[in-house]
């Protein structure tokens, strides 16, 4: 899986910029740039944060999703926290991806080609639906109301097309990676298979994950702000 390093190589070379001109643009060291790229030397958040400024990317981008942010507040950090969910199997995504767990052996064998993400839903674990019900929010003040809907019927679908397409592609490229993963697990290394599917995956991760776009601000009907998701330090 991609590291730190990995990651600020990834953003650099996409950018077309070399080590020395991050190193001049952010005020680090070039040794730390090469260290940091060559996984010799972590950098510290200060330093992250510069460098993800420097490459207009956000710092979860650099650092993974997995790592806790404080606020949400971009597109790439929304794209981060639906990962984690995803892969925590507490979102799901109903419609069947355009190919077998038998076609990965085929030569030109590409997972992506044929999908049409507006065919496809996202929802919850239906097993979360014996432990909550669907309540419509009516106010920022906590009022609300239930219904008769339950978590099981609840469906999300993407409004964006570029960005549905881009995130469905990701979550079928990791349901394969970890159908792929599951029968390699004996073996000690990877086939090629597993390697090309893995790379497709953490490259469209970077991508998904370096979006800067800013989330809108909502409002509820009483024109109260909705504070953003924000996580417990």
């Amino acid at each position: 899986m991609k590291t730190v390093g990995d990651r600020i190589r990834y953003f650099r070379k996409d950018r077309k910029m070399t080590q020395d001109k991050l190193a001049e643009l952010t005020g680090i060291h070039p040794v730390s740039i090469r260290k940091y790229e060559t996984n010799k030397m972590q950098p510290q958040i200060e330093q992250i944060e510069r460098i993800a400024s420097v490459l207009d990317v956000n710092v979860s981008a650099i650092v993974g999703y997995n790592s806790k942010p404080s606020i949400v507040r971009t597109v790439g950090d929304l794209t981060g926290v639906l990962m984690m969910l995803y892969k925590a199997h507490v979102l799901m995504i109903i419609g069947k991806p355009p190919f077998n767990d038998e076609d990965v052996n085929k030569e030109g064998f590409d997972p992506l080609e044929g999908m049409d993400p507006q065919k496809m839903l996202i929802m919850l674990n239906p097993m979360l639906s014996d432990y909550f019900d669907v309540a419509k929010i009516t106010s920022a003040k906590g009022n609300f109301s239930t219904g008769k809907l339950s978590v099981n019927q609840l469906g999300l679908i993407l409004k964006k097309r570029e960005y549905a397409e881009e995130f469905i592609q990701w979550a079928a490229m990791y349901s394969l990676f970890e159908r792929l993963l599951a029968s390699n697990t004996m073996r000690e290394d990877p086939d090629s298979q597993l390697d090309f599917i893995t790379n497709a995956m953490e490259t469209q991760e970077l991508i998904l994950l370096s979006n800067t776009e800013p989330l809108p601000t909502k409002k509820f009907d009483d024109d109260s702000e909705v504070l953003f998701l924000r996580f417990p330090e």
